[in-house]
């Protein structure tokens, strides 16, 4: 059973393979930890790109608030007005982004 969220390449015993996309725990953990809080404002709502693009600067980062606010509905968690954690600088830093 897989352990982890997306980005990076995980190899899966079951498969017999690496799977592309996902996120090592302890690349979570450096979202989760270097991040601020923010909203998804009017507009942004089911939009992680427009979330991504206001808070970040860069709409590919969608992936990036959605790891660091634990979001696991995809498009869904994105309800105007809700809470959303948005990785600092250091967290792409840290990562080596």
């Amino acid at each position: 059973m897989l352990k982890n969220t997306f980005v990076d390449n995980i190899y899966c015993n079951e498969l017999d393979t690496d799977i592309k996309g996902f996120l090592r725990a302890d690349q979570l953990k450096i979202l989760r930890e270097h991040s601020t809080v923010g909203y998804v404002l009017q507009g942004m709502e089911f939009r992680p790109d427009k979330v991504a693009a206001y808070y970040l600067g860069d709409e590919r980062l969608g992936w990036a608030i959605s790891a660091a606010s634990g979001f696991i509905n995809g498009i869904k968690d994105y309800r105007e007005g809700r809470k959303i954690s948005i990785p600092t600088n250091e967290a792409f830093i840290l990562l080596g982004e």
